[in-house]
């Protein structure tokens, strides 16, 4: 919280300043409405902007140095609001294309806001630099024409022009360290946390409430609110899945029940701590692996299991509750029932006219769907996993 305080200090004190140079600018053209009486303020104000463009167009190293500083600005500023977007986590507000461009290089929002306020430092540095040197060389020629009468309209009192610099300069030096601030909060994850982290927080909170007509449902509801499951490291399988962004709303639609029951799967064994990517290098073992998807009133369940026809026996693994984008996982812990229906495998609990698994859900927690497309859609194993997965017979509850 510190961090986000001194950045929004910053913030204001650079607002501040260059309500200042505004201040300024306005008493200047007061001075030459003083000096100038049939003169009006607008045509005093487009020889000052002429007098400006004058300079750089005489001075082609100064224009050149002008044009690099505004594309260096316009950079820092785009780099700004990329880092505000990835810090909340505002994914759904970036366009199709370019969220699934971003997608194929940054694998959690945090490596994409640490990318973005990076740049934001780096090209604030270099435009603040620039600008920097642009003032004094500008300052040194209006010294040099300076006659220190107000003969001509676009002529700056020397008293002013040494304040407007001087605002100008520690500005710069604000944004210079503005820049570097928003780099290393965001390095070092001083920032408060995003937003859709406080929305998970919520949506665990009102399934919690929803589910307290059973006792034992409303015990693990409890204690996925009152005790989430730990942080992991993202270079773990499971701490990769908890660290992903979330894909674009509009790749998520386009999903078959094939893909949603891949992504599942593969979700599984990065909470089992195996690599998704590395399923089934080495075969099935002769076995068969199916997906049953069960409506359940719009929050459909799917049954994973597998099937050996040499031994002629099943293995049903676990069930994955999908609930308005977040997938809650069961073991089965490889019930050997053949029954189609799942209340045969697993207790049932019943709340709104949708089932759920009586037992705690794995983890603690649930995961994000969008979550499982970044980390695992069109990814290594995945057309391994999506080829071997089959869709098996119906099942009920």
């Amino acid at each position: 919280m510190a961090a986000l305080i001194i950045t929004l200090i910053l913030l204001l004190l650079i607002l501040i300043l260059a309500g200042r140079l505004r201040y300024l600018e306005s008493q200047a053209v007061d001075r030459q409405l003083q000096a100038h009486v049939t003169q009006n303020a607008a045509k005093i104000k487009g020889a000052r902007r002429f007098y400006l463009k004058t300079l750089y167009r005489s001075n082609p190293p100064l224009g050149l140095i002008r044009i690099v500083t505004i594309i260096l600005t316009v950079i820092a500023v785009a780099a700004l609001l990329w880092t505000a977007a990835a810090q909340l986590a505002v994914a759904d507000v970036i366009p199709a294309g370019a969220a699934d461009f971003l997608s194929d290089f940054f694998t959690t929002e945090t490596a994409e806001r640490n990318t973005a306020a990076w740049i934001l430092a780096g090209s604030a540095l270099l435009a603040s630099g620039l600008r920097w040197y642009t003032i004094k060389a500008l300052h040194t020629i209006q010294d040099a024409e300076d006659t220190g009468q107000m003969r001509d309209v676009y002529t700056t009192p020397r008293e002013l022009r040494v304040k407007m610099d001087t605002t100008r300069q520690v500005q710069l030096v604000l944004i210079m360290i503005g820049a570097l601030t928003v780099a290393l909060a965001s390095q070092f994850n001083l920032y408060p946390a995003d937003a859709d982290t406080t929305a998970d927080t919520s949506q665990t909170t009102a399934q919690s409430s929803a589910s307290s007509a059973s006792s034992q449902q409303s015990a693990a509801s409890s204690t996925d609110t009152n005790n989430p499951a730990p942080k992991q490291d993202p270079h773990t399988p499971l701490g990769a899945l908890q660290a992903a962004k979330d894909a674009p709303l509009s790749v998520a639609q386009k999903l078959s029940d094939a893909d949603r029951a891949t992504l599942i799967f593969m979700a599984y064994w990065a909470m089992e701590g195996e690599d998704p990517a590395t399923l089934f290098d080495r075969g099935t073992a002769g076995s068969d692996y199916y997906y049953h998807i069960i409506p359940n009133n719009g929050q459909p369940l799917y049954v994973f299991n597998s099937h050996t026809p040499s031994s002629n026996t099943t293995a049903n693994m676990f069930v994955a509750r999908v609930d308005n984008g977040n997938v809650w996982f069961y073991s089965l812990y490889n019930s050997p029932s053949q029954s189609p229906h799942l209340s045969d495998i697993t207790a049932l609990t019943t709340q709104n006219g949708s089932a759920r698994p009586t037992d705690q859900p794995l983890a603690n927690q649930s995961f994000r769907f969008r979550q499982m497309i970044t980390l695992n859609y069109q990814q290594t194993g995945y057309a391994r996993v999506h080829q071997i997965l089959q869709n098996g017979y119906a099942m009920t509850l």
